[in-house]
C-alpha cells in the first residue's frame, strides 16, 4: 500500500490526518509489479483499449466506535473498453497495522473482459483517537491512467454504546382457554425494543414447549437503536388442565436471553367456551367529546352450541363511563360451533384527556362463564401548531475544543383561549458533541400556553474534523405530538497543511536516450496558516527542473515543481518525488511516485478483439449469420499485411489495407457453412511484418443435423375447462425435416399426471371407457387437419406431414400437464416430445391477488411519505369478503377504498403511509383478512427507509481577491471567484452584489448538489490609495445566507520630471 494524497473537496483537506514520513516511503514491490503488467493498448475503431471504471466514486464511512468496523461498502470495478484489462491487485491507503481501511475482492491477478466487472467490499475499522481519517481505494491495472483511485472517508467516534433489550409485555402473559388442539387467535404480539445506543443482534425466539409457538417474527437479525419489531406467539392446548412455558428471546445484549413465562388452559373437547375477535376493542386516540364505534366478535370455539344471556360492562373506575354497547347478534341466539356472534361497542372521548379502559363481561352457558374482553381508549386535546424559529440551523466550521451555542425559539401558535400543552425537551436525538446547555438562554417549562413562546439553547463543542447531526425533540403529553428540528456542525482545525495535486506520474514509454516532456505537481497550502517548504528531491534517471517552493505559502496559496525523465538502457524505471514541509499537526515527508519505460526503435503490433469467434451450433447444410473481429495495429509503425485467409469450412472477408497506420484498424468478417457434424476448429491467419506474425485467430463452430421430426407447436394448450367436461381435441402436426429416408414411426406415448388420452376420430374411445359415465358427453369434435393420421406402419418420408390428436378429460382442480412422446426409428432425435397443458377450475369460488408481497417506501426523517399503493384484485370465480386490514410494527399507516364484498376479477386499493423515526431501515408487516381458501390472513411486507433532512451549502473560493496597484483610471483583467454547492439540497443563488469600485463581469445561477459556477470582477482604479470592498453572495443557505469575499486593489499616479503621467517609476500603466 503507499500514501496517495488527492484533493476531493474542503472539507476533505480539513479533515486530512498527519503522518510520520516513514509512512510515506514507496513500497517498490508494489511499483515494480505495477511496471511489469502489459502496456496499455491503443487506439479507435474499434482498435483493442483497455479502461477502469470504478464505483462508487468515494466511499464515506459513518462514524464508527474504536475497535469495531463499520458496515462493508460493496466496490465494482469494469472494463468499459474493447479489450481485456490486466488487473494486478487493490490496495488502500494511508498504510497501518492494521490499515484502517481494507479490502476483500475478486479483482486480483485477474484478467477482465470488455464489459466485465470483478467487486467486493471496501471496510473501515476503527483506532486510534477520534477524529478523520482519510484514504483512498487503488485499483492497479494495465489500463491507462493506472493506478485509478477512489478516495475514503472514516471518522473514528467515541467508544461505542451498548445495546439494550426490553419487551413488552414482560413477567407472565396469560392466553387465556382453549379446546385442546384449538390454536389460538390473533397471536399475542411481544414488541421488542432496542432501548440502548448500539444496534442489537438478535438471534433465536423459541418456546420451551410444543404447546406454545411463534407464529411470525419480524425482528431483524440487526435491530437499529430506538427501533422495535413485532414477534406473534400463539397457544395450541395439548391435553386438558394448564399449560406452561417459556419463551427465549436470544440476543447480543446485556442479559440475554430474555426470559416471558407463557401460561394457558386446555378445554375438555366437547364443551362450549369463547374466544373474542379481535381480542378487545382499542380505540387508539380520539379527540375530547368525539364518539367513535367498533365492533367485536365473539367466537364459539367448543364442539356444542353456546348460550349467550347477557352482555355488560362491569364499570371499572377507569372507564369514565365512556364505553356504551351499541347493538349485537349474540344475546338470544344460540352460536353454533365454531360459529360468531357480534357486538357493535362505542367509545365517547371524555373531556378530561386521559386513558380509560373497561371490561365487557360475557355471560353464557359456557363452563368458562363469565369471559371478558377489554375496552380502551385514549381522550386527547388537539395537536397544538408548534413551530420552530430557526427551523434548523448549521454551526458550520467550529475549531475543535470551541464551544458555541444557538438560541432556538419555540411557540405554540394556537390561540390563548386552546387548551395549554405539557411539554418535554428531549435530548435523546442530541448525541455528542451537541447538548442542551445554559451558555444560550433557555426559558422553557413543561407548560406553554397557545400564542406563547420560549427558547432552549443548544451547544456545540467538536473533538475532531468530523460533520456531525442531531436533533431538537418536543413531545406533547396531552396530545402524543411529536416535534422536531435537526442541526449539524463540523469541527475544523487550524494549522498549515499540504496537498498534492498527484500522487504518480507515468512518463509512458520514452526512446533510449532522451529527455520528456516536463510534468508538473503543483502544491497546494489548504490549511489555515503558513506552510513552509523545505528540502525537495528527486531520484535518478528523473530529474528536477525547476521548485517556485522556496517561500513560505499563505493559506490557500500555492507553488510548482516541475520534473522530467531521462530514459536509459532499454527497461522500466522507478523513482520518487520526495517533499518536506511543517505540514499540521507534525512535519513530515510527502512522495510521489514516478515510473517511465526506456524502449528501443518503433515496431508495429498486432490486436485483435474478439481474442476468438464461436459460432455454436449451426444446422447443415445452413450457413451462419457472420460474426466480426476488429484488427489493430497498436504499434508505433507501419504494418504490411501480406494476406488474409481462413481455413475449413470458414470463409472471409476483410477491409484491410496493404499498409495500417499505427493506432488504426480495420474489419475481418468470417461465416461458417458446416457440411459434416460435429465439432469443428479452425483459424483466420493474418500474413504481416509484425514480430508475432503471422497471427492465428481461432474459429470454432459444431456441425448439427437438422431435425428429423419437427412439431408444429411445442406445447398443446388445452386453456381453461370445468371439472367433468371433454374440451375439444387438440391436433399437433408432425413434419419429417430430416436429411435421411427410411423413417418408421415407433409408438406414440402420453405420461404425466394430467388426464390426457390419444384420440382416434374414426373410431370409440377406448382410453376413457371407463370413465364415461363420470362426464358430460361432449358436442362432435372438430373436424381434423385435411392430412394422414399419423401410424407406425408406413414410412414417413422427407417433407411428410401427418397428424396426432389429443383429447382431454380432467378429473381434478388445478394445472395438470402431461408430455406427448412420438418415437421414430430411422433419423435423429428420437424422441420427439410435445408438452400438454390444461387448467381445471370448480364451479366457483372466491381467490385474493395482491400486486407486491413486499412494499419498500423511503421518507425523510420525521415527515409522512407518498402513499406507496397496493392493488388487491379477487382471481376467484366468486364474491371475496375482506374482514380488515391491520399493520404490525414499524411507524406505518394506512388508509383503503376495499369494499368488505369484492366481486370477482375486481380490485381495491391499499395506500401504505411511512413516516420515518430513525435513519435507515424499519420493518413491519400489513395484514389483510380474508375468506379466500377457507379464510386465512394475507401479510404483506413493509420496509421503510429513513432518508436524513437535504440541507444546501455553499461554499466560495477563494475567500479573498487582491486586484493589486493599477495607474488611476485604468480597468484590471478579471479575476474569478468559484461558488459550489458542498450541500444535498438545491442552492438558490440571489442577486451577487459588488461595493464600489469593483465591477461584475458574470453572475450565478441555482446550483444543484455538488454543483459550481464562475464570477468574474475587475478592478477600476478612481484615485490614488488602497480601495476594499466585499463581493456578498446570498443563497438559501441557512448556515451561510449570505457569502462574502473580501475584494482590494490601489491606485497610483506616476510623474515625468515634465509633469507628464508615465506608466514608469513604480506604477503599472
Amino acid at each position: 500500500m503507499r500514501i496517495i494524497f488527492r484533493v476531493a473537496a474542503f472539507a476533505a483537506f480539513l479533515a486530512l490526518p498527519a503522518f510520520a514520513a516513514a509512512q510515506y516511503a514507496p513500497q517498490k514491490s508494489t511499483i515494480a509489479k505495477l511496471l511489469a503488467l502489459p502496456k496499455p493498448k491503443a487506439g479507435s475503431c474499434i482498435v483493442p483499449a483497455s479502461a477502469i471504471s470504478i464505483s462508487p466514486p468515494s466511499f464515506t464511512f459513518p462514524t464508527t466506535a474504536p475497535g469495531t468496523c463499520a458496515t462493508p461498502q460493496a466496490i465494482t470495478v469494469s472494463n468499459p473498453g474493447t479489450a481485456p484489462v490486466s488487473i494486478s491487485g487493490l490496495f488502500t491507503t494511508p498504510p497501518g497495522d492494521p490499515s484502517p481501511f481494507s479490502t476483500s475482492t475478486s479483482c486480483e491477478d485477474i484478467s477482465l473482459a470488455p464489459g466485465a466487472s470483478c467487486g467486493g467490499t471496501v471496510t473501515f475499522c476503527a483506532s486510534g483517537p477520534a477524529g478523520g481519517v482519510t484514504g483512498s481505494v487503488q485499483v492497479y491495472s494495465d489500463a491507462p491512467g493506472s493506478p485509478h483511485a477512489v478516495p475514503a472517508f472514516g471518522t473514528v467516534g467515541p467508544s461505542a454504546p451498548q445495546p439494550a433489550f426490553s419487551v413488552s409485555p414482560s413477567g407472565s402473559v396469560g392466553f387465556g382457554t382453549l379446546p385442546v388442539g384449538t390454536t389460538s387467535f390473533p397471536p399475542v404480539t411481544f414488541t421488542v425494543t432496542n432501548t440502548g445506543g448500539a444496534p442489537m443482534t438478535i438471534g433465536a425466539i423459541t418456546t420451551s414447549s410444543t404447546a406454545f409457538a411463534v407464529s411470525s417474527n419480524a425482528c431483524p437479525a440487526s435491530l437499529a437503536a430506538g427501533a422495535s419489531c413485532a414477534v406473534g406467539v400463539t397457544m395450541t392446548p395439548e391435553s386438558t388442565g394448564a399449560q406452561f412455558a417459556t419463551l427465549y428471546f436470544n440476543h447480543n445484549a446485556p442479559g440475554t436471553p430474555t426470559q416471558v413465562s407463557l401460561t394457558g388452559t386446555g378445554l375438555t373437547a366437547g364443551a362450549s367456551d369463547i374466544t373474542f375477535i379481535p381480542g378487545g376493542a382499542d380505540f387508539g386516540y380520539n379527540i375530547a367529546g368525539s364518539v367513535t364505534s367498533t365492533g367485536i366478535d365473539v367466537k364459539n370455539v367448543g364442539a356444542l352450541p353456546l348460550n349467550i344471556s347477557s352482555l355488560a360492562f362491569s364499570g371499572l373506575p377507569t372507564s369514565g363511563g365512556a364505553f356504551a354497547i351499541l347493538a349485537n347478534t349474540c344475546v338470544g341466539t344460540p352460536v353454533p360451533s365454531n360459529g360468531t356472534c357480534h357486538i357493535d361497542v362505542q367509545f365517547t372521548a371524555p373531556m378530561t384527556p386521559d386513558y380509560y379502559q373497561d371490561s365487557l363481561v360475557v355471560t353464557s352457558d359456557s363452563t368458562t362463564s363469565p369471559n371478558t374482553t377489554y375496552a380502551a381508549g385514549y381522550s386527547r386535546n388537539v395537536t397544538p401548531n408548534i413551530t420552530f424559529s430557526p427551523s434548523l440551523h448549521d454551526f458550520g466550521p467550529v475549531n475543535v475544543g470551541s464551544t458555541v451555542c444557538v438560541t432556538v425559539t419555540i411557540t405554540n401558535n394556537d390561540a390563548p383561549s386552546a387548551p395549554q400543552t405539557n411539554l418535554d425537551y428531549r435530548n435523546y436525538a442530541l448525541p455528542p458533541p451537541f447538548s442542551l446547555g445554559t451558555a444560550c438562554p433557555t426559558t422553557c417549562t413543561a407548560i406553554l400556553p397557545g400564542g406563547s413562546s420560549c427558547t432552549v439553547g443548544i451547544t456545540y463543542q467538536p473533538t475532531d474534523t468530523s460533520t456531525s447531526y442531531g436533533t431538537l425533540d418536543v413531545y406533547d403529553y396531552n396530545s402524543d405530538g411529536d416535534y422536531q428540528m435537526d442541526v449539524q456542525g463540523t469541527g475544523f482545525q487550524p494549522g498549515p497543511r499540504i496537498s498534492l495535486d498527484q500522487s504518480l506520474i507515468d512518463f509512458g514509454s520514452q526512446l533510449s536516450g532522451t529527455t520528456s516532456a516536463s510534468q508538473v505537481v503543483n502544491v497546494s497550502n489548504i490549511g489555515t496558516a503558513t506552510l513552509t517548504v523545505g528540502t525537495v528531491s528527486v531520484t535518478p534517471p528523473f530529474n528536477l527542473v525547476t521548485n517556485t517552493c522556496l517561500t513560505p505559502l499563505a493559506p490557500m496559496a500555492a507553488c510548482a515543481i516541475t520534473v522530467t525523465y531521462t530514459a536509459g538502457p532499454v527497461q522500466p524505471d522507478t523513482g520518487t518525488l520526495s517533499i518536506f514541509s511543517d505540514t499540521a499537526p507534525d512535519s513530515g515527508t510527502v512522495t510521489v511516485d514516478l515510473v517511465g519505460e526506456s524502449t528501443g526503435a518503433p515496431q508495429p503490433s498486432v490486436d485483435y478483439f474478439p481474442e476468438n469467434l464461436a459460432f455454436g451450433n449451426v444446422l447443415i447444410p445452413t450457413t451462419s449469420a457472420p460474426r466480426s473481429i476488429s484488427f489493430a495495429n497498436t504499434g508505433a509503425a507501419t504494418l504490411n499485411i501480406l494476406g488474409i485467409a481462413a481455413t475449413g469450412e470458414f470463409t472471409t472477408t476483410n477491409d484491410c489495407p496493404a499498409a495500417m497506420a499505427p493506432g488504426t484498424c480495420c474489419t475481418i468478417t468470417a461465416t461458417f457453412h458446416p457440411t459434416v457434424i460435429g465439432p469443428v476448429n479452425e483459424s483466420i491467419v493474418v500474413t504481416s511484418d509484425s514480430p508475432s506474425g503471422p497471427d492465428s485467430i481461432p474459429l470454432s463452430g459444431t456441425g448439427m443435423p437438422p431435425p428429423s421430426i419437427t412439431p408444429s407447436v411445442a406445447t398443446l394448450s388445452f386453456g381453461s375447462a370445468v371439472v367433468g367436461t371433454f374440451p375439444a381435441p387438440q391436433f399437433v402436426i408432425l413434419t419429417n425435416t430430416g436429411i435421411q429416408t427410411g423413417l418408421y414411426f415407433a409408438g406414440f406415448n402420453i405420461s404425466g399426471p394430467g388426464q390426457f388420452y390419444l384420440y382416434d376420430p374414426s373410431v370409440s374411445m377406448p382410453g376413457l371407457a371407463a370413465e364415461k359415465g363420470r362426464f358430460i358427453e361432449p358436442a362432435r369434435p372438430k373436424a381434423a387437419p385435411a392430412m394422414p393420421q399419423c401410424f407406425s406402419a408406413s414410412p414417413f418420408n422427407i417433407g411428410s406431414q401427418c397428424y396426432i390428436a389429443v383429447w382431454w378429460a380432467p378429473t381434478t382442480l388445478g394445472t395438470q400437464t402431461g408430455t406427448l412422446a412420438v418415437n421414430f426409428t430411422g433419423g435423429t432425435g428420437s424422441p420427439t416430445t410435445i408438452n400438454l397443458v390444461g387448467l381445471s377450475r370448480p364451479v366457483a369460488s372466491p381467490d385474493i391477488g395482491v400486486s407486491s408481497t413486499s412494499l419498500t417506501i423511503s421518507g425523510v426523517i420525521g415527515r409522512a411519505s407518498e402513499p406507496a399503493p397496493l392493488t388487491v384484485t379477487n382471481t376467484g370465480t366468486a364474491a371475496l369478503t375482506l374482514y380488515g386490514l391491520g399493520i404490525v410494527g414499524g411507524p406505518f399507516t394506512s388508509t383503503h377504498n376495499c369494499p368488505v364484498s369484492l366481486e370477482p376479477g375486481l380490485s381495491c386499493t391499499v395506500f401504505v403511509i411511512y413516516r420515518a423515526t430513525v435513519i435507515g431501515n424499519q420493518a413491519g408487516t400489513l395484514l389483510i383478512q380474508h375468506d379466500a381458501n377457507a379464510q386465512g390472513i394475507l401479510e404483506v411486507a413493509l420496509n421503510g427507509i429513513g432518508l436524513p433532512i437535504p440541507l444546501p451549502k455553499i461554499s466560495v473560493s477563494p475567500t479573498t481577491v487582491d486586484f493589486g496597484t493599477r495607474s488611476v483610471g485604468s480597468v484590471t483583467p478579471p479575476q474569478t471567484v468559484v461558488v459550489r454547492n458542498a450541500g444535498t439540497a438545491r442552492l438558490t443563488i440571489g442577486t451577487v452584489q459588488v461595493s464600489p469600485g469593483f465591477a461584475l463581469a458574470t453572475q450565478c445561477g441555482d446550483l444543484p448538489p455538488g454543483g459550481q459556477c464562475t464570477i468574474e470582477l475587475n478592478f477600476r482604479a478612481g484615485g490614488s490609495g488602497r480601495t476594499v470592498g466585499t463581493l456578498a453572495i446570498p443563497s438559501n443557505d441557512p448556515g451561510n445566507p449570505t457569502a462574502s469575499v473580501q475584494l482590494g486593489g490601489s491606485g497610483c499616479r506616476a510623474l515625468s520630471l515634465s509633469g507628464t503621467r508615465t506608466g514608469v517609476g513604480g506604477c503599472p500603466p
